[in-house]
């Protein structure tokens, strides 16, 4: 027989809805909490990225970016004259 439009809806909902069980075992294995969220590790929690990372890459590459930039103006200005 088939599931009314009320029970379907039950059943969904409690697929979607972790229990008091589920969330005590989520707090007990992770260790770092913010006030929003707990974590794993503080790298996960905070952000923190380890060295060589590709904070370390984006600035270079930025800083390329911006080279090339500064040459081609510079390189247009003196072929105008």
């Amino acid at each position: 027989m088939p599931l009314t439009p009320l029970e379907c809806l039950c059943q969904v909902w409690q697929t979607l809805t972790p229990s008091v069980r589920d969330i005590v075992e989520q707090t007990q294995t992770n260790t770092v909490c913010t006030h929003t969220q707990c974590f794993l590790d503080e790298n996960a929690a905070f952000g923190l990225l380890p060295r060589g990372s590709s904070v370390e890459m984006s600035a270079l590459v930025l800083a390329v970016w911006m080279a090339a930039g500064w040459l081609f103006v510079l390189g247009r200005m003196t072929s105008t004259k």
